[in-house]
């Protein structure tokens, strides 16, 4: 993840020949680093979760609302529940290439390039489902603070190949 809490200046030269020093942009007060490292380790954290459940496609896994609730949570049990009506589990983890599209004290919008290929749907038995290979999609979710802990409260996953 790629994150710029502030911004570089190129500097001007002076007489002396030596770069002028200009101080970065100071991050929005309302905002540290540590707190949008713990929204983005939420929303990477719900995708472990989930990694996890689809190993057996357990739609009542009981990390599954760890790190989600709301619309975030319904859209991962749907997956799940879809792999597991279908007879199938998902071996592997997704990978991810986050950035923070807005930022409050109490809410994150984030946009992920969500990396597939090693997150791939097997039978039961170990056999691939087919032989296909994983997809990268644009993944937006919202992420929130509630009682102290990040949620990720929405979640829509656009079409494979979109990032």
């Amino acid at each position: 993840m790629a994150f710029v809490a502030g911004l570089v200046a190129c500097g001007s030269s002076t007489d002396s020949g030596r770069a002028e020093q200009v101080d970065p942009e100071p991050p929005s007060p309302s905002v540290t680093p540590v707190e949008e490292d713990e929204a983005v380790a939420a929303y990477t954290a719900m995708w472990e979760d989930a990694a996890v459940a689809s190993r057996t496609s357990d739609i009542d896994h009981p990390r599954l609302d760890d790190h989600a609730a709301d619309n975030g949570l319904m859209l991962l049990e749907f997956i799940i529940s879809w792999n597991a009506d279908n007879g199938h589990v998902a071996r592997g983890r997704p990978s991810h290439e986050v950035s923070v599209v807005e930022s409050s004290a109490e809410q994150r919008v984030l946009q992920d390039c969500l990396d597939e290929t090693e997150w791939l749907l097997y039978t039961p038995e170990g056999d691939p489902v087919d032989d296909l290979p994983g997809n990268r999609r644009t993944a937006h979710a919202t992420v929130e603070l509630r009682e102290s802990r990040w949620l990720v409260t929405d979640l829509y996953l656009e079409e494979p190949g979109t990032c």
